[in-house]
């Protein structure tokens, strides 16, 4: 596996992602620049010995790496990394979810104002 060893350009400090085909070539270059750029990972792969070589790649760069095993190509193999990169990311999901939370209130209120406004009586 060859390992990007460039200066990242950017800072992912605090940020997370989720990187496909991690075990080799551009996947494992990816997650490289990423968590050289300071990014926790959940990674995904069908290569054992090809996750765990980047897993320890990432962690030697300071970042948290969730590896995982999977099939991409069946639904279970979607599902289950889906449910994982959740659970392991979910600091950042938490946030979103509440932003996404207060947005629902707005337009729930805003339809519920609509709907007392149109009403008929039987």
């Amino acid at each position: 596996m060859i390992i990007s060893n460039s200066t990242p350009r950017i800072s992912l400090k605090n940020q997370r992602a989720l990187i496909t085909g991690a075990s080799r070539g551009i996947g494992a270059e990816i997650a490289a620049l990423f968590a050289g750029a300071g990014a926790d990972l959940v990674i995904t792969g069908r290569d054992v010995p090809g996750l765990e070589a980047t897993q320890q790649m990432v962690e030697k760069a300071g970042s948290r790496c969730l590896s995982l095993v999977s099939d991409l190509r069946t639904v279970e193999g979607a599902h289950f990394v889906g449910n994982k990169a959740l659970e392991f990311l979910a600091q950042s999901i938490f946030s979103l979810t509440t932003q996404a939370l207060y947005i629902s209130k707005v337009c729930w209120k805003l339809l519920l104002s609509i709907g007392r406004k149109h009403r008929t009586s039987i």
